[in-house]
């Protein structure tokens, strides 16, 4: 469900202590449904189980960090399972010949 997502990097705010506890996404097709109402807020639902993960705002959302990201779709990290990519992984496989 969430394969290709890259969630967005930010800098925290000088001097703030707080560790981000949100992962800032670019909107993907299935969370269409939760924006269908033409409202500028709310909650980003799992496709699945309809568990709340998230929640989005066009006008922007702070980051538990301080950071303030416009617009914000953002993910809980503890709502959802966390994998990083080790940039060598990537590398390797934007090279790779594609197979007919």
């Amino acid at each position: 469900m969430f394969k290709n997502m890259i969630g967005e990097v930010h800098k925290k705010n000088p001097g703030d202590q707080n560790q981000c506890t949100s992962i800032f996404v670019e909107p993907i097709k299935w969370m269409n449904s939760a924006m269908e109402d033409d409202v500028s807020e709310g909650k980003l639902l799992c496709p699945k189980c309809k568990a709340k993960i998230g929640s989005f705002d066009w006008s922007g959302s702070y980051c538990s960090c301080g950071s303030k990201i416009v617009p914000a779709f953002q993910l809980q990290m503890s709502r959802v399972d966390v994998i990083t990519v080790k940039d060598n992984v990537k590398k390797k496989n934007k090279h790779e010949k594609k197979r007919v």
